[in-house]
């Protein structure tokens, strides 16, 4: 039986503040003027308490390493963005299709920089909802690229390079050196309130802007004609896990089993986004 939508939390004074502060989290409506496609509501079926956050159900040690593996993939990115070959490919396309290199880069800063203050801000206490409903809630997955909603993700991504190469290298990089000391601050069960909206875990939150982070440092690189900056494959684990469980909820359990047992039968794709 279809269970009701989780019901939003009641918004706070200063919401719509916060929503220009950081995007991500705005209402629906805001969403769409915002650009932003990560964060949907949930408004689909509450998964099964074994899916309800990774975090929840993890050692001190993965929670740990959740986190050591944000901040080097931000570290990463920060000196990805920082490297004359990106500079020099600014205003050319990038492989991503409607992005250029510029507009591809300001949307991997925004998810660094974006999170100084979500984490300043304090918790408010709400119960954090489940990992997967952060995506399954909405249609931004299965949208088509030139739908409004990506058009405005683009156009977000445009405005945080406006200032150019050098200007978000540095503001991405002075993110990193402060969420370096920030995030091994935070206790283990911190929860993070979107403003407005709902809350996830912080470890939960982190992987989720991880996935971001490796995903689009991959498209930075090969746009610009450098290698990939490379984690500890360790650090890749939780990333592919969470990537193969958007995949099975887009493509279905036998797509997933096909493509890495069969090749013969294997589907064309089995692409998580």
């Amino acid at each position: 039986m279809h269970n009701p939508p989780a019901r939003r939390p009641t918004s706070r004074p200063g919401t719509r503040d916060q929503a220009h502060l950081f995007p991500c989290h705005a209402r629906p409506t805001q969403r769409a003027q915002l650009g932003l496609h990560q964060l949907p509501h949930p408004h689909g079926s509450p998964l099964k308490s074994a899916d309800q956050s990774l975090a929840a159900t993890e050692s001190p040690y993965t929670l740990r390493m959740i986190r050591e593996a944000y901040l080097q993939g931000a570290a990463a990115a920060a000196d990805l963005m920082g490297r004359p070959s990106v500079a020099a490919a600014w205003n050319e396309p990038s492989v991503l299709p409607g992005y250029r290199v510029a507009g591809l880069c300001g949307h991997l800063a925004r998810n660094i920089v974006l999170v100084e203050p979500l984490l300043a801000a304090p918790a408010g206490g709400a119960h954090p909802i489940p990992l997967l409903d952060h995506y399954t809630g909405d249609d931004w997955l299965d949208a088509d690229p030139q739908s409004g909603e990506h058009l405005a993700i683009r156009e977000r991504g445009k405005k945080a390079a406006a200032d150019g190469p050098e200007s978000l290298a540095e503001r991405v990089s002075g993110a990193v050196s402060r969420l370096n000391r920030a995030i091994p601050a935070q206790p283990a069960d911190r929860v993070v309130d979107l403003p407005g909206m709902w809350s996830l875990t912080l470890d939960d939150f982190l992987l989720t802007r991880l996935v971001e982070v490796v995903v689009h440092c991959d498209d930075v690189a090969v746009s610009v004609g450098v290698p990939t900056p490379e984690l500890p494959t360790a650090y890749y684990e939780e990333t592919i896990a969470l990537l193969s469980r958007l995949a099975m909820r887009r493509h279905g359990p036998i797509a997933l089993v096909r493509a890495l047992s069969r090749s013969e039968r294997a589907p064309g794709t089995i692409s998580a986004f």
